[in-house]
C-alpha cells in the first residue's frame, strides 16, 4: 500500500503551490525539482520578512552563540558534503568570539528598503546599525532560501534598486587618543578593523558590494563585489568572501550628522532569465564583526 502523505503536509504543499502562482514562479522553469521550490517558497511563506514566523524583528539583538540562534541558522546553506551549516557562523565567529573572551551579542537587520542607484553616493534611507556587530540577511532571512521572483517580483530589474546597510563611524564610540582606538564602544584589543564576511548566494546578476563612506556621503568601494549564485540544490550551495577594513581608514564625524562610516549594499537586479529568476538560492547573510588584525 503506497504511504500518505499527511494532510498538514498536502495543506503546505498547496498553499506553496498558490503562493508560486500568485508570484508569477514558474516551478517547472527552476533549476531545482519541482519538491524542493515548493519546499522554498513553503518555507519563505512561513519565515521571510513580514510572514507569520519571520525568523528576526529588524535590529533585533541576539546571542549568537545559543543553540535557539545557532539552529535558526542551520539548514539552508550546505557544504560539499551535502550537510547543513550555519552561514552566520561561517567563518568560525562563535569560537573565535568565545577563544578571544568577547561578547556574542548581535544585531540582526534585513536589506529590506529599496533605494534608488545614486552613482558614487549612499543612497537616502535604508537600514542604519548602531552597534558594532551586526548581522544583514536578505528578505528570505535565515530559515529560508530565496526565489528572485517570489521576493521581487521583478522590482529589482524594473528599478535597478539597492538595498542597503550603512554602519555609521560613530557607532564606534567616542574616540580615545590615549590608547589609539577608535572608539569606546569596540572591544578592548579588537579595534583595529571590522571584519566583513559575505556568505550565500544571490541571484544570477545580483551583488553586494562594501564601501567606505566619507562625512559628505561619497563612498568608494572596498574588495571586490560578492556575486556567486549557485543554486540551492547544489554541494555546496554557497560561496564566502572576506573584507577588512581598518578603523583608522573611517573618517570621523558628527552623530546624526556625518555620512561617513560603512556602507554594504545589496544590488537586486537578478537576470531575466526564466531558469534563474525562478531558481531558489541560499541567500545572502553579511556579518560585521570587530577584529584586532591591522592587514587588509
Amino acid at each position: 500500500m503506497a504511504k500518505k502523505t499527511p494532510p498538514r503536509k498536502q495543506r503546505n504543499r498547496k498553499n506553496a503551490a498558490q503562493a508560486a502562482v500568485d508570484a508569477s514562479v514558474e516551478i517547472n522553469s527552476s533549476n531545482c525539482s519541482e519538491g524542493e521550490t515548493l519546499e522554498a517558497v513553503n518555507l519563505y511563506e512561513f519565515y521571510g520578512l513580514g510572514n507569520v514566523l519571520q525568523s528576526y524583528t529588524e535590529a533585533e539583538s541576539t546571542d549568537f552563540a545559543t543553540i535557539e540562534d545557532m539552529e535558526k541558522n542551520t539548514g539552508v546553506g550546505k557544504n560539499s558534503e551535502g550537510d547543513s551549516i550555519s552561514l552566520k557562523d561561517v567563518s568560525d565567529m562563535i569560537v573565535r568570539s568565545k577563544g578571544a573572551g568577547l561578547p556574542t551579542e548581535g544585531s540582526n537587520y534585513y536589506f529590506s528598503t529599496q533605494q534608488a542607484n545614486q552613482t558614487g553616493r549612499i543612497p537616502a534611507g535604508g537600514s542604519t546599525g548602531s552597534a558594532v556587530v551586526n548581522f544583514i540577511f536578505g528578505k528570505n532571512g535565515p530559515q529560508a532560501p530565496y526565489i528572485p521572483q517570489l521576493i521581487h517580483a521583478q522590482d529589482g530589474i524594473a528599478t535597478g534598486a539597492e538595498y542597503v546597510f550603512f554602519l555609521p563611524a560613530g557607532a564606534t564610540g567616542t574616540v580615545d587618543p590615549s590608547n589609539g582606538r577608535k572608539g569606546q564602544n569596540m572591544p578592548v584589543n579588537h579595534s583595529s578593523s571590522f571584519e566583513i564576511t559575505i556568505a550565500g548566494a544571490c541571484g544570477a546578476g545580483e551583488s553586494v558590494q562594501i564601501y567606505t563612506a566619507s562625512a559628505d556621503g561619497s563612498r568608494e568601494a572596498t574588495g571586490s563585489a560578492f556575486t556567486f549564485s549557485g543554486s540551492l540544490c547544489t554541494n555546496p550551495n554557497y560561496s564566502q568572501q572576506l573584507i577588512r577594513i581598518l578603523t583608522s581608514s573611517i573618517e570621523s564625524g558628527i552623530p546624526g550628522q556625518s555620512q561617513a562610516g560603512i556602507v554594504i549594499a545589496y544590488t537586486a537586479s537578478y537576470t531575466a532569465d526564466g531558469t534563474k529568476e525562478n531558481t531558489p538560492y541560499a541567500g545572502i547573510v553579511v556579518s560585521v564583526m570587530p577584529s584586532a588584525l591591522t592587514t587588509t
